[in-house]
C-alpha cells in the first residue's frame, strides 16, 4: 500500500529567532511602528471585562476593514505589516515556551485535535504545540516580507515565486 505525504510530514522546526526586518523604507518604518502601537492594548489589559471585550471586537472590526482598503491600496505594505505582525507572535510563543521551560506553565499533554492537526507523536506536550505553531508564525513572517519584497520590487507575487526551500 503506497504511503501518502500526510503520514510521512513532519513540522519543520528550525526558525532564526533572531531574525527580524530591518525597516528601511518610509513604509516599512510605518508598519513596524503600526505593529508596535498595536500591541500597547495587550501590554495594558491582563484581566478583560465585558467593555473590553467589546473594545476588542470594536477594534477588529475596524481593522479589518482598514486592512481591506490598505490591501487595496498598497500590497506591499499590508505584507509587511502583516510580517511585523507575525515577529510579535513569534515573540510571544518564546516567552510561553520560556515560561513552560522555567515551571510557570504547566506543560500538560498536548489536545487530541492539536496531536492530530499538527501531525504530533501521541504523547506530546503543550511544549511541542507551542514549539510548532511558532515555527508556522515564523513562515508566515518570511512569507509576508517576502511577498512586501516582491512588491518594492514592481513585480507581481505570480510572476516571482518564492524559492525552494524559502522559510
Amino acid at each position: 500500500m503506497p504511503v501518502k505525504p500526510w503520514e510521512t510530514y513532519r513540522a519543520n522546526l528550525s526558525i532564526d529567532l533572531g531574525k527580524h526586518h530591518v525597516p528601511k523604507t518610509f513604509l516599512d518604518k510605518v508598519a513596524f511602528i503600526t505593529v508596535k502601537i498595536l500591541r500597547i492594548p495587550t501590554d495594558i489589559f491582563f484581566q478583560p471585562k465585558w467593555y473590553e471585550r467589546l473594545l476588542v471586537l470594536t477594534v477588529q472590526g475596524v481593522f479589518f476593514n482598514a486592512f481591506f482598503v490598505l490591501y487595496l491600496l498598497s500590497p506591499k505594505l499590508a505584507h509587511r505589516i502583516v510580517g511585523y505582525l507575525e515577529e510579535e507572535a513569534i515573540h510571544s510563543y518564546t516567552e510561553y515556551l520560556r515560561d513552560i521551560d522555567d515551571g510557570k506553565i504547566e506543560n500538560v499533554p498536548a489536545p487530541v485535535i492539536a496531536i492530530d492537526y499538527w501531525r504530533l507523536l501521541k504523547d506530546a506536550t503543550l511544549k511541542d504545540v507551542i514549539t510548532v505553531i511558532r515555527a508556522d508564525e515564523a513562515h508566515h513572517r518570511d512569507v509576508n516580507h517576502f511577498a512586501s519584497d516582491i512588491h518594492y520590487e514592481g513585480k507581481k507575487l505570480r510572476e516571482a515565486p518564492a524559492p525552494l526551500g524559502y522559510h
